[in-house]
C-alpha cells in the first residue's frame, strides 16, 4: 500500500489537486491545490491545451511528487460506459464472456480503444444470481493526448480513471448514506448522474450544466461571463435572488426533467421486479451552489438533499485547512463542493476503494514498470563500472585475464548461434511431416461423431417428448384435461426440422489448426408468450437453454445464441426456410403459431 497519493482532477475550467496520506493509521489530507484557468469559456482547443500545459508546470512548481502514486480522470463524456447483466458463469469463464461481450458493445476496433471492467460481486450471493459488469472504453488517441499534455509537465501518473467513478468512491469511502442514493454532479462543462443501488452503480451524462446556468443569467441581465458566474453563487436572499431565481429556474426545470429520465431508465433496468426508492440525492460540484439550486431539487425530486461540503472519514491536516489561493480565499473550504473527483483519485490511490479501474493501455503500463527500474539499472551500471575500475588499477593481468574470457565467451555465444541456427533449419524440415502425423491423428474423432451426435440429441427431453396420453386414446375438444395435455406437449416440444454438419480446420487460440465439425441445425417451437404476445426473447431462450446449452456441454464447446429465422415472424407449418420458398406458404391466414430457430455450433474433434 503506498504511503501518500495524489489525486488530479484536470478539467475545463481549473485543476484540483489533492494529496492523501495514511499518518498513524489515519487518512489526512495533507497538501491541496486549486489553479482556474484564465481564458474565458468558448476558447479553442488549441488555446484550452497551452493554458492546461502552463497550469500543470505551475502545479509542479509548487509540490513534489515524487515517491507518492499519482491518479488523474477524464470526464464521463470522453468515454464509454455500458453497464450488463452477464448469466452465472464460473470465475474462470468470467473473462472469456466479457471479452464476448465487449465485441458487441464497443462502437470501436479493439485495438483502437483502452477498455476495462469491473463486476459489482466477486462471487455472487446466489448460485443463479445474475452478474452486474460495467463495461468502461475510451479511445488510446484520447488517452495519448491526455497523457502527452502531463509527460510535458513531468507528471507520470499510475492510474487513470472516470471523474464519475471517482467521485462514487470518495462518496463511497467517506460518506454513510445508507444502500440506495443518487449523485448529481455538476460542474462548468460536464453532469454526471450517478445511481447507487446497494453494491451496484450506474452512470450517465447529463447534457445540461453549470455554463447553461450562466449563460442564462448573461442573456437575462446582459453581463459578462465572469459577472454572470459570480451572480450565480454570490447573492443573498431577497428581491436580486427572486430574480436571478427566474432566471435560471427554465434551465433548472430541464435538468430535474433529465435526472426523472435518467432514474426512471434506470428503475426499468431492475430484474426481477425489484422495487427501488431512493431517498436522498447528494449534491457535488461548483455549479450546485448556485441560489435556490438545493431547496429546488429537493421540492422537485423529493429527495433529501446533501451537499458536499465537508470531510468524514479523511482528516485534514492544518497545512491543507491554511492552504489559500492567491486572492485569499481557503482552498478547502471555498471548493470542497467540487473537490469530490480529486479525493476520489486520491483515495483510489491509497488502494481504499472496491472500484480500481485502470484506464491506461497496456504499453503505457508497461513503460512506466521499466521507468520505474531504470535507476537500478543506472545504478548497477554504476557499480560494475566501479569495480572494473578498481579491477584495471589493482593488476594489469587480471585485466588481461578478464579480455581473455570475453573473447571466449564471444566465440561461445557466436557457436551457440550457430547451433540455434541449424535446429530451426531441422525444425522446419520437420513441420511438414508433424503436419502429416497430425492429420492422420485427426482421422479417428471423425468415425464417431455421428453416433455421438444423434445419442446427445437422444438424450434432451425436449426432443424426445412424447406424444400426448390421453386418457380415452384421443383428444376430446371439449375437455379441459385434455386440452390442457396437449397445451403441455406443445410448450415443452421442440421438432427437428433439418441437421447439417461439414467438417472443417479452423486456427485455435495457439495457431495449430484443429478439426471442427460446424454443426447447423434448422428447428421450430409453438411460440412462447408473454402479456398476451408472442415473445421471441422468451421464445429464444428456451432453445438456448434446453438444446443448445445440453449440446455444448455435451461436446465441451461455446454456446451461441441460437438466431430467429425471419424478423420475429411465427409461421403456421413446420417447414425449413428452403421448403417455405419451394411450396410458397403464405404465413398470414390459419392462426400462425410456430417460430425457426437455427442453431450453428462447432463441435472439436479434439479432446482437450
Amino acid at each position: 500500500m503506498p504511503k501518500g497519493a495524489w489525486g488530479l482532477d484536470v478539467s475545463k475550467s481549473s485543476l484540483k489537486a489533492v494529496r492523501l496520506q495514511f499518518i498513524k493509521g489515519k487518512v489526512e489530507l495533507t497538501d491541496i491545490d486549486v489553479i482556474e484557468y484564465s481564458i474565458a469559456p468558448g476558447r479553442d482547443e488549441h488555446s484550452l491545451e497551452q493554458e492546461i500545459r502552463g497550469v500543470l508546470s505551475t502545479f509542479t512548481s509548487r509540490h513534489k511528487l515524487r515517491g507518492d502514486q499519482i491518479v488523474a480522470s477524464l470526464p464521463a463524456h470522453s468515454a464509454i460506459a455500458r453497464f450488463i447483466k452477464l448469466p452465472p458463469v464460473s470465475p474462470g469463464r468470467l473473462k472469456e464472456i466479457i471479452q464476448f461481450e465487449a465485441q458487441q458493445h464497443i462502437p470501436f476496433p479493439l485495438n483502437e480503444v483502452v477498455w476495462r471492467y469491473q463486476a459489482t460481486k466477486e462471487k455472487p450471493s446466489q448460485p443463479d444470481e445474475e452478474l452486474d459488469v460495467g463495461l468502461f472504453v475510451i479511445k488510446k488517441e484520447l488517452v495519448d493526448q491526455f497523457l502527452s499534455l502531463l509527460t510535458l509537465a513531468k507528471i507520470n501518473i499510475d492510474i487513470l480513471q472516470l471523474n464519475p467513478i471517482a467521485l462514487y468512491n470518495f462518496i463511497m469511502y467517506d460518506y454513510d448514506l445508507g444502500q440506495s442514493f443518487i449523485i448529481l454532479d455538476i460542474g462548468a462543462n460536464n453532469t454526471d448522474l450517478i445511481v447507487v443501488d446497494e453494491d451496484t452503480f450506474w452512470i450517465r451524462n447529463i447534457p445540461i450544466v453549470g455554463n447553461d446556468i450562466t449563460k442564462a443569467l448573461q442573456q437575462k441581465f446582459d453581463l459578462a461571463f465572469p459577472e454572470a458566474e459570480q451572480k450565480k453563487v454570490n447573492v443573498g436572499q431577497g428581491a436580486e435572488a427572486g430574480k436571478i431565481f427566474n432566471a435560471i429556474q427554465p434551465v433548472l426545470k430541464d435538468l430535474v426533467s433529465e435526472i426523472h429520465r435518467s432514474i426512471g431508465y434506470y428503475k426499468s433496468l431492475s430484474t426481477l421486479g425489484k422495487a427501488i426508492n431512493f431517498d436522498k440525492i447528494v449534491l457535488a460540484g461548483n455549479a450546485s451552489q448556485t441560489v435556490f439550486f438545493e431547496e429546488f431539487l429537493a421540492q422537485r425530486l423529493q429527495l433529501q438533499p446533501i451537499r458536499v461540503t465537508r470531510l468524514n472519514k479523511i482528516e485534514p491536516t492544518a497545512r491543507a485547512i491554511q492552504a489559500r489561493s492567491p486572492n485569499g480565499q481557503q482552498l478547502l473550504h471555498t471548493n470542497m463542493p467540487s473537490l469530490g473527483v480529486a479525493l476520489g483519485l486520491a483515495t483510489q490511490g491509497l488502494e481504499l476503494t472496491n472500484n480500481r479501474i485502470n484506464l491506461l493501455s497496456q504499453e503505457a503500463i508497461k513503460e512506466k514498470a521499466i521507468s520505474k527500474k531504470k535507476p537500478v539499472i543506472a545504478a548497477i551500471a554504476v557499480v560494475i563500472a566501479l569495480i572494473l575500475m578498481i579491477l584495471h588499477s589493482a593488476s594489469k593481468k587480471t585485466y588481461e585475464n578478464l579480455q581473455a574470457l570475453d573473447q571466449k565467451a564471444e566465440e561461445t555465444i557466436e557457436k551457440a548461434q550457430k547451433i540455434n541456427r541449424e535446429v530451426n533449419q531441422a525444425i522446419q524440415k520437420i513441420s511438414p511431416i508433424q503436419q502429416q502425423l497430425a492429420a492422420i491423428s485427426y482421422i479417428e474423432p471423425d468415425l464417431n461423431i455421428w453416433v455421438k451426435l444423434l445419442n446427445a440429441l437422444n438424450k434432451i427431453p425436449v426432443m424426445l417428448e412424447n406424444a400426448p396420453n390421453f386418457d380415452k386414446g384421443f383428444m376430446e375438444s371439449d375437455v379441459p384435461k385434455d386440452d390442457e395435455i396437449l397445451q403441455h406437449f406443445e410448450q415443452n416440444k421442440i421438432w427437428l426440422l433439418s441437421l447439417n454438419a461439414e467438417k472443417k480446420f479452423v486456427k485455435g487460440a495457439n495457431r495449430q489448426t484443429n478439426p471442427v465439425v460446424v454443426l447447423k441445425i434448422i428447428c421450430g417451437m409453438i411460440y412462447h408468450e408473454k402479456d398476451g404476445r408472442p415473445d421471441p426473447v422468451g421464445s429464444q431462450m428456451f432453445i438456448k437453454n434446453k438444446l443448445v446449452k445440453p449440446l455444448a456441454e455435451e461436446f465441451k464447446c461455446e454456446e451461441r445464441a441460437p438466431k430467429l429465422i425471419g424478423t420475429n415472424r411465427i409461421v403456421r407449418e413446420l417447414v425449413t426456410p428452403n421448403e417455405e420458398k419451394k411450396i410458397n406458404i403464405v404465413d398470414s391466414i390459419n392462426d400462425p403459431k410456430y417460430y425457426r430457430f437455427e442453431v450453428n455450433m462447432e463441435i472439436p474433434l479434439i479432446n482437450k
